[in-house]
Order: C-alpha cells, then sequence, then structure tokens
C-alpha cells in the first residue's frame, strides 16, 4: 500500500487500522531502526507495551527527551518529527502495535535499492551514448528511438521509486535538524529552474540544434536550467536525509543531473558543428559564468518570463502544502 495512502487510512480510522499496516508505516518512516514491534530489546523501547493515551505519545515523539522510559537516557532518540500530524500518524501505528504486537515485516534487501539506482543512472548514459544513439535512431527513426527512450527511462525511475519504498531504514549520518531548512530554501529556485528549462527552446536538448540568435532568456545564465533544478533537488533532499535509501534516490538523481551536463556537451561538441561551438562559447555550464565572464549580458525580465517564474513558485507552493500527504514526512524543521 502506497505510504501516503496507508497513513490516510490511519488518520481517519485509527482504531480499526491493523497491525500489520501500522507496522508498515513505522517500518518505512524508519522507527523500527531503533524501536521493536515484537518485545524485543533495542535501542529504544519496544513499541509493544502499553502507552497510554495518543496525546502522551504524539508528545513523546514531538519531544523525546520530555518522557523517558525507565532504563533508557537523554538524547538517545533524535528529535526528527516537528509536525503535529506527522506526529498524531506515528502515536496511532504505535498504539496499534502495543495492542496487536506482529513480527516486524520481512525486510527488502538494501542491494535492490542501490541497484535500481545504478540501472536508473547507467540507462541514461547508455541510451544516450553516441554509438548506442545513432544505432538507435538508424533502425528506428529519431521519434521512435526517443519514444522508447523515454518509456525505459520512465520505467526505470518507477523501479527505483518501488525500490526506495521497500528499502529498510539504514542510517548512514545524522543529519542536523536545521538542514531540513535546505530544501525548503532550494527548492523555489529549482522548481523555476525545471519550468525555464523546459519551457525554452534550447540546443541541450534531444532533437533541438544550435541556431544564429546565440543563449536567451535562462540560458544566458547557464544552458542546462532543468539539469540544474533536478540536481539541486537531490542534492537539498541528500543535506537533510542521511539514510541509504536516500542516498540511493537523491544522490542518483544528482549524479545523473550533473553528470549529464558534462555528457551532453562532450556529445555536442562531436555532432553540433561551428553553430554548438558559438553557443557554447557564448555560454556556460556554471550559473553566471560567462555573464562574470563577460562572455555574454544579464537576461532582463522579460526574457526570463514572468509567468514562468509564478509558474514554478506556483509549483514549489504546492508541492510544499502537499509534502506530507503524499510522500508522508513534513518538510517543516
Amino acid at each position: 500500500m502506497p505510504r501516503w495512502l496507508l497513513a490516510l487510512t490511519l488518520l481517519s480510522a485509527p482504531v480499526t487500522a491493523s497491525a500489520q499496516d501500522a507496522a508498515a508505516l513505522l517500518t518505512s518512516s524508519g522507527c523500527v531502526a531503533c524501536h521493536s514491534l515484537d518485545g524485543r530489546a533495542g535501542v529504544g523501547p519496544t513499541f509493544a507495551r502499553e502507552l497510554g493515551d495518543e496525546d502522551a505519545v504524539v508528545a513523546s515523539i514531538l519531544e523525546p527527551d520530555a518522557v523517558l522510559s525507565a532504563g533508557f537516557a537523554a538524547g538517545i532518540m533524535p528529535r526528527t518529527v516537528t509536525d503535529e500530524g506527522e506526529a498524531r500518524r506515528l502515536a496511532r501505528a504505535v498504539l496499534a502495535i502495543g495492542r496487536a504486537p506482529v513480527t516486524p515485516p520481512v525486510e527488502r534487501a538494501p542491494f535492490w535499492v542501490l541497484l535500481a539506482s545504478f540501472a536508473f543512472v547507467a540507462l541514461h548514459f547508455v541510451l544516450s551514448s553516441l554509438g548506442v544513439r545513432s544505432r538507435g535512431v538508424a533502425a528506428l527513426g529519431e521519434r521512435a528511438y526517443l519514444g522508447v527512450y523515454s518509456l525505459l527511462a520512465l520505467a526505470a525511475f518507477a523501479w527505483l521509486v518501488v525500490e526506495w519504498r521497500a528499502a529498510p531504514y539504514l542510517e548512514l549520518y545524522a543529519p542536523p535538524v536545521w538542514t531540513r531548512w535546505i530544501p525548503n530554501l532550494v527548492m523555489p529556485v529549482a522548481y523555476t529552474l525545471l519550468v525555464m528549462g523546459y519551457t525554452i527552446r534550447s540546443p541541450t536538448v534531444a532533437g533541438v540544434t544550435a541556431g544564429d540568435d546565440g543563449p536567451t532568456g535562462i540560458l544566458r545564465i547557464t544552458r542546462h536550467p532543468a539539469l540544474w533544478g533536478f540536481g539541486l533537488w537531490g542534492l537539498s533532499h541528500l543535506a537533510a536525509n542521511g539514510d541509504l535509501r536516500a542516498l540511493a534516490l537523491f544522490g542518483g538523481i544528482a549524479l545523473l543531473s550533473f553528470g549529464g551536463m558534462a555528457h551532453i556537451d562532450a556529445r555536442r561538441r562531436v555532432t553540433g558543428g561551428e553553430a554548438w561551438a558559438r553557443f557554447a562559447a557564448a555560454s556556460s555550464t556554471l550559473p553566471f559564468a560567462a555573464i562574470l565572464g563577460r562572455r555574454q549580458t544579464w537576461p532582463t525580465f522579460a526574457e526570463l518570463g514572468w509567468w514562468r517564474v509564478a509558474l514554478g513558485l506556483g509549483g514549489w507552493a504546492m508541492m510544499l502544502v502537499l509534502h506530507g500527504w503524499l510522500i508522508g514526512a513534513s518538510p517543516w524543521p
């Protein structure tokens, strides 16, 4: 069951929620890394015990050191949940386990999420390489090959998301609470770059060749706006999440984004001719580098497009509101 649907189920019917569903939510949230579901000892106290009322459990989640269980010292549990709605969903799951302890669900081996991440990244580089792409286009035609490419890329990303949801929570490092502000500060820029990158004609996109008019709009700032958007999304979320599955998902997307910039430039140097050479000389991969190097002028706001900025910020605001419901975690520190 998708995490957002499971969370909605627990929210709407906490009394009848099954212990297995509760176990799935607590597992996907990383709680079982320290708390057992069946009475066994762990880093933190087991959930398979009488825990009082819902408000008391919510309070202990929001302020872990306020009320300590016997035998456990302060400072063990990090204060990672600050949203009361999220804490209440977890508390209802904890109480469900307390009423009916369960055997922990069989965990998916972490190898699979790493393999899915590798496949997602490698597929893009292989299918867009000169040798593979030229043979594919010759056999299928440009449009058909792009269609096959898109379907395979979408399938690889879907597999990565499935494995990310199923992967066990394995902490690699514990990011400070303040790092949860990083995505909130970076994502408005990332969303705007994504919108600008996908709504402007650019020779860095498959099937588009460089012309004589030179870079315009956002391309004066960077010739890879969309990839910078994805890269910033990956890095900002990786900074706030220190577990293995986050490394596989966010790290994979960041690697594909920044590696993709170099990959596209190298391929265009071979296939783009003099037109690409002129475009590359008048633009830069690193934002603002061409402007600071006096190879390019600042774009006007009209060039950038107020509607692109509005659409990017609107998309970010919508995701900020829906993040807890869709993803199952509050974006707020």
